[in-house]
């Protein structure tokens, strides 16, 4: 496998096992929240994981705003977090999260494979997301079960689209009625 050019300044820890990929565009309003998730994360007995087992990509994409900046302070603020941060503007027929998470997901399969890891997993989100403080712990859990893939809910942050809280809306009706439907069963 080629090398891919993202991420080359810094090379993979030799026990690198997740390698967390996350686009973003114009997300400078959440991308410190997002991160510092990431950055916390523990085990279920509330022990850090150590920051040479998983590493976060950030890939900053056609930002109109301070996302790309915001994470290289990020960076610099929490040097012994494993996070990398690339910036890349995409042709407008290619500046799609398709496109992105193709590219992170060549660039952290490379970097999982430099390190003589090729079980180990990839991990995605968005730069307007939190996740749970157990996230990766629980992700390398069901894989260590014996799943091939792990999917979670996506609770999005209220904000000024609309379409946002359309779907929270829309979240909370179904939430609702699974309640509903299990009180009945």
């Amino acid at each position: 496998m080629t090398q891919p050019a993202l991420f080359t300044e810094i090379k993979p820890f030799p026990q690198l096992q997740v390698s967390v990929i996350v686009p973003v565009r114009d997300e400078a309003d959440y991308l410190g929240q997002t991160l510092d998730a990431l950055r916390q994360q523990t085990d279920p007995n509330g022990q850090p994981i150590p920051p040479k087992l998983y590493e976060v990509l950030v890939l900053a994409n056609n930002c109109t705003d301070n996302s790309y900046a915001l994470a290289k302070r990020y960076q610099r603020t929490y040097p012994a977090f494993s996070l990398r941060v690339a910036q890349i503007e995409l042709p407008p027929p290619q500046a799609n999260i398709g496109t992105v998470r193709r590219l992170l997901m060549d660039e952290a399969c490379y970097r999982l494979l430099a390190v003589g890891n090729p079980t180990g997993i990839i991990a995605s989100t968005d730069g307007d997301t939190v996740v749970d403080s157990q996230w990766v712990w629980q992700i390398r859990a069901e894989m260590d079960n014996g799943c091939d893939a792990v999917a979670g809910r996506i609770i999005a942050q209220t904000d000024h689209y609309p379409a946002r809280g359309f779907h929270q809306r829309d979240e909370t009706y179904r939430q609702l009625v699974a309640q509903a439907e299990a009180l009945l069963d």
